[in-house]
C-alpha cells in the first residue's frame, strides 16, 4: 500500500468550495463547501438544496464531479 491510500484511509474527507449564484439582495455571491468521501466517492453539499433533497445531487456537486472527471 503506498501512501497516498494511508492518506486517504486515515482521512477519507476532501473539504471544496463551490462558487454558487448571485445572491439579489447583496450583489454578492455564495459560497457553499461540498465534501467529498474519498474512499466511498460520496459527495455532500451544505446548500439549501442539498440540504433540502438529499437523493439528488444539487448543481454544485454535478460542476465538481465534471470538474474532477468522477
Amino acid at each position: 500500500m503506498d501512501w497516498i491510500d494511508r492518506m486517504r484511509q486515515e482521512n477519507p474527507w476532501a473539504r471544496y468550495r463551490e462558487m454558487g449564484s448571485l445572491n439579489k439582495k447583496t450583489g454578492k455571491r455564495n459560497y457553499y463547501t461540498v465534501t467529498r468521501n474519498v474512499v466511498r466517492e460520496t459527495f455532500s453539499c451544505d446548500c439549501p438544496a442539498g440540504q433540502f433533497r438529499r437523493n439528488t445531487q444539487c448543481k454544485h456537486i454535478t460542476r465538481l464531479r465534471e470538474k474532477l472527471f468522477v
